[in-house]
């Protein structure tokens, strides 16, 4: 299926890492997925494609500019997507299990010390 948000192809650097990682992280429709640093939401557009209304995909990031980016490339569209202003170190114990937790290029920022 193409997607209705396609990777950057003048991206040289984050492009390649979001392509092996939509390769290998066996979506699956029905899924439950974390996206950590989402910044401008891609891949969780992708991965909200492949996991379908059945599924769910919440999009965490600590800037507020990014995630109001991503809600407004998003507009109506992918429903069961949601993206939310959160830091990865501080989320509630209550918060859902996920099938996948996943980062596109997000672990490099933290250091041993943030974590």
């Amino acid at each position: 299926m193409k997607s209705q948000w396609p990777l950057p192809e003048n991206d040289y650097w984050s492009t390649p890492f979001a392509e092996a990682l939509l390769k290998h992280l066996d979506i699956f429709p029905g899924a439950t997925v974390l996206d950590v640093a989402a910044g401008s939401g891609i891949p969780a557009f992708h991965i909200a494609e492949e996991v379908g209304p059945e599924g769910r995909v919440l999009a965490i990031d600590i800037h507020h500019h990014q995630i109001l980016r991503s809600r407004a490339n998003q507009g109506r569209q992918l429903p069961w997507l949601q993206f939310e202003v959160r830091d990865m170190r501080q989320l509630p114990p209550d918060l859902q299990q996920f099938d996948r937790i996943t980062g596109n290029l997000s672990f490099m920022f933290f250091s041993a010390q943030s974590i």
